[in-house]
């Protein structure tokens, strides 16, 4: 059983103030990018798409499948392929047949969406500067560090056998309240 408080509206536990918090500056960052990326005439997830493409060409041939790259920007399958068309119609990306496996498709940077990095990438940075300028450098280090600490516990979480019904149903995946479960803490 979860703790009483975790039911209450007047009482926020730690974990529901954290999360609370992750999805406000969630959704108060979409809005600010979504403005930000329309400046060069692309949405949030054309320009995830754009970098993770540019990230791997500095390692190599900068060919990705579809499946492998809503997994860098996370984002399903049918979102995926209804943006990869758009930007395919733009010029910003190419897509070919994986001759290993022809159902599949192959994602590769195109001129277009080359030169477009090319153009905005100062300005980006310097927008994400602005960004996180509420925080001190430390403090940026440490929230990158928590987040990636909180997105690995998620990842296992959707990962898990269990998460398509309840990640709770079956047993609890917190220590913490594993331990209020088994010792009957109800309060």
């Amino acid at each position: 059983m979860l703790p009483r408080h975790a039911v209450r509206p007047d009482v926020i536990s730690a974990a529901q103030g954290a999360l609370r918090e992750l999805v406000r500056t969630n959704g108060l960052f979409r809005g600010l990018a979504e403005s930000h990326f329309a400046t060069y005439g692309v949405s949030l997830t054309q320009w995830s798409v754009l970098r993770a493409l540019a990230r791997l060409e500095g390692g190599g041939p900068g060919t990705l499948r579809v499946h492998e790259l809503c997994a860098e920007v996370v984002v399903g399958a049918p979102s995926l392929s209804a943006t990869l068309e758009r930007m395919e119609r733009s010029g910003l990306v190419a897509r070919t047949e994986d001759p290993s496996d022809k159902r599949a498709k192959n994602v590769t940077l195109a001129r277009a969406g080359r030169q477009l990095l090319d153009r905005k990438i100062t300005d980006h940075m310097l927008w994400i500067e602005g960004l996180m300028a509420g925080l001190t450098r430390r403090e940026q280090a440490e929230l990158s560090r928590l987040l990636a600490k909180a997105g690995s516990h998620m990842h296992d979480l959707a990962e898990a056998p269990h998460h398509r019904s309840s990640p709770f149903s079956k047993s609890l995946s917190t220590p913490s309240l594993a331990r209020q479960q088994s010792k009957g803490n109800s309060a």
